[in-house]
């Protein structure tokens, strides 16, 4: 499971909201608020946002070895909390959830979702948007109130293998976020 931790807020609380209704929870015993995503109960009705169709293409760019952006999150992928998703078949349709940020308090703007494997990469625009105050409020940026996404793709002519999951920005790669979880496709 992922964990963040934000060392300017020092208040403990558990949240959930929509995508996908996860929670952010927890304290450590420094008084550092510790951010994981992890799945609750099933959203109430029209509280997650539909995930925006995006077609992957090659990714030609270079992803830092160390990205220092720490302003992201993967949820889900499929609907599971995103530490528990099984391999996929390739050709299938994935739908991945989250939030991004640039690194810098905002919403991640100009970002591409990629897919990193071992010989080929595959990115697909990323649309934020998706109302997440919970993040806003860890984050203690108003600018990350809309940091939310939900991206449907197929996956097309992706080779078998395992793909690591990063969010980009093509034209700053200083602002690259590694989502520290890989996809199986199979």
């Amino acid at each position: 499971m992922k964990s963040t931790r934000h060392p300017a807020l020092r208040t403990c609380g558990v949240l959930t909201v929509a995508p996908f209704a996860f929670a952010l929870a927890g304290c450590s015993g420094t008084g550092q608020q510790s951010v994981s995503a992890q799945a609750s109960a099933p959203p109430a009705a029209g509280e997650t946002a539909p995930a925006k169709q995006a077609s992957l293409t090659p990714f030609q760019g270079m992803i830092p070895s160390t990205p220092s952006n720490r302003q992201c999150s993967l949820d889900g992928i499929n609907g599971q909390p995103a530490g528990n998703a099984g391999a996929v078949a390739s050709g299938s349709a994935v739908v991945f959830g989250g939030w991004a940020g640039n690194g810098q308090g905002q919403t991640a703007d100009q970002f591409v979702f990629v897919l990193k494997g071992a010989q080929d990469s595959f990115s697909a625009p990323l649309t934020t948007g998706v109302e997440r105050p919970d993040v806003a409020k860890v984050w203690n940026s108003e600018g990350m109130t809309k940091s939310g996404y939900n991206i449907s793709v197929a996956l097309t002519g992706v080779a078998a293998g395992t793909y690591s999951l990063f969010i980009a920005d093509p034209a700053n790669p200083a602002a690259d976020c590694d989502l520290h979880r890989t996809l199986s496709v199979q």
